[in-house]
């Protein structure tokens, strides 16, 4: 199987379990969960959640088992993008082509968004435990999750 293939096997398990987690944690009817939605399945080449799953398989498990994690990833990467997109921050009006959450969904919807995925990105990673994830493998991605560089404080940081 070339590079491509297996790409779009990960991209199609990954985009399987983001439609779960949205209709799990953003339903529609809310403006806040419609602006979290409008970000998160805004597209993207979904590098984060293919790498995550690739490691699963590299390390002896499965990509359906990396696939929750996958999620977590995205939400609390989109999280830092609807932020970063702030007028406090770059000001940023377009993201893909498309106008950013906090045009579209105002200021205040946008920042909403952005903290409820932050927070449904540990729900994310911690509700992998009830897909029968190890707890000690959870508990570390979830770790590495909250710190994704080493911490001078914390040698043993995402090892």
């Amino acid at each position: 199987m070339n590079y491509r293939q297996r790409y779009d096997e990960y991209l199609a398990l990954f985009n399987a379990q983001i439609a779960v987690c949205c209709d799990r944690f953003l339903p529609v009817g809310s403006r806040v969960c419609e602006a979290a939605r409008y970000s998160l399945l805004a597209g993207g080449k979904r590098v984060r959640a293919v790498l995550c799953m690739a490691a699963c398989e590299l390390l002896g498990g499965r990509a359906q088992q990396a696939a929750q994690l996958a999620c977590a990833v995205e939400m609390l990467h989109c999280y830092s993008l609807i932020h970063d997109d702030l007028p406090c921050m770059d000001n940023d009006t377009l993201r893909r082509g498309k106008p950013t959450a906090w045009v579209k969904y105002g200021y205040d919807m946008a920042v909403l968004a952005g903290d409820g995925l932050m927070i449904y990105a540990f729900e994310t990673a911690a509700k992998a435990l009830a897909l029968g994830a190890d707890p000690a493998r959870t508990a570390r991605s979830m770790h590495c999750l909250l710190y994704t560089s080493p911490s001078p404080r914390d040698p043993k940081t995402c090892r």
